[in-house]
């Protein structure tokens, strides 16, 4: 056996693990699905778990009344969180940041890539 040489362990029988040990071991992978709680004219979209029970689902297209989906719709909520702004004086004038060079060799690969996706 080489250890340089990927290994795939898949389908060992030898194995057998503890679903609870193999939660802990195996990357976390967490499954959404996008479920359309309005109608065709009113997309209302949330994103859920897919291990929601149906009834739960139920639930949500039920009391869907209750979620603001517009940020018109959230009177309490504070424009200065959801607002962005710079706080500049109107008598400064505005400064290009300094180009930075980059190593020849990652700006052509760079170029390259750039060029693959058009």
């Amino acid at each position: 056996m080489c250890l340089e040489e990927p290994q795939n362990f898949e389908d060992d029988q030898d194995c057998n693990f503890s679903p609870d040990l193999l939660r802990m071991i195996l990357p976390h992978k967490v499954s959404e699905e996008i479920v359309s709680l309005g109608v065709e004219q009113e997309k209302k979209e949330a994103k859920i778990k897919s291990c929601i029970t149906s009834e739960t689902r139920r639930i949500l297209v039920k009391i869907q009344d209750v979620f603001a989906w517009l940020y018109q719709k959230m009177p309490g909520l504070n424009t200065n969180i959801v607002v962005h702004w710079l706080p500049i004086k109107e008598e400064c004038k505005p400064v290009q940041q300094k180009l930075r060079r980059m190593i020849p060799d990652i700006l052509l690969k760079r170029k390259k890539r750039s060029h693959e996706k058009i």
